[in-house]
């Protein structure tokens, strides 16, 4: 066996060369790992931009942050400051009292009608202003009922006050539905702001089911038969029909 000087450099550098490539492939692995960090942290920052030009305004838009608030889910949860709550607030009553001013008639009107439709004759002026006067007493509100505008922020405040529900799973619908009678005035608001948003997804839908059946072995289907054929596939279903 040859035990030579030259041998055993031999081995002894063989035996030191896979030290050096493994720490090779641990600097390029630290390398690769930088990189993809650096590109994480840039998709990051670029996504983080975007969403914040997208959304900036959303706060100063009443159909978002009306339609936020009267979640009882969210509420003022995901607001930035306490201003924005108040401003929510105010909107909210304000649509209340309008939405009431448009079903009441103005009483000057009533008077106005009421007076041009009596029959009876007038004798004198004192009559004439007596009748007036009953028609304003009797269209006006008592001394001690409040104002609409107060009812309409202590329902708002009572709303405040109340428990989130938890979860996004809940129902918003089926709590205003169960708390209606508390909240009179808000819940007519919350049927224009909770409301369905309108969707072109069953039409289009409809359109892909035609193009299903319309195929170039079926070219010469006439109209007619193709709109029942997808009559019956889109109402089929609804009847629960088992092909």
């Amino acid at each position: 066996m040859d035990y030579s000087p030259v041998a055993h450099a031999q081995s002894s550098s063989a035996c030191i060369e896979p030290e050096e490539s493994e720490g090779h492939s641990s600097d390029s692995l630290c390398k690769n790992e930088e990189e993809t960090t650096n590109v994480i942290n840039i998709m990051k920052i670029t996504m983080r931009a975007e969403l914040d030009r997208r959304f900036a305004g959303i706060e100063s838009t009443d159909i978002y942050r009306l339609a936020t608030y009267l979640d009882p889910r969210y509420k003022s949860k995901f607001f930035s400051s306490t201003f924005v709550t108040e401003q929510v607030q105010s909107s909210i009553a304000a649509l209340c009292v309008q939405q009431k001013d448009a079903v009441t008639e103005p009483p000057e009107k009533r008077l106005k009608s009421k007076l041009s439709t009596s029959q009876t004759p007038t004798p004198s002026t004192s009559s004439t202003v007596s009748e007036a006067m009953n028609v304003i007493l009797s269209s006006s509100s008592d001394e001690n009922d409040e104002p609409t505008e107060s009812n309409v922020v202590k329902e708002i405040k009572v709303y405040h006050k109340q428990k989130r529900i938890r979860g996004s799973n809940e129902d918003a619908l089926k709590w205003w539905n169960q708390n209606s009678g508390d909240f009179p005035k808000l819940v007519k608001i919350v049927h224009t702001y909770l409301c369905c948003p309108p969707s072109s997804v069953p039409s289009e839908q409809l359109f892909s089911s035609a193009g299903l059946i319309y195929d170039e072995k079926r070219t010469r289907l006439l109209a007619d038969k193709a709109e029942k054929l997808l009559f019956l596939k889109s109402n089929l279903p609804l009847l629960k029909f088992n092909y």
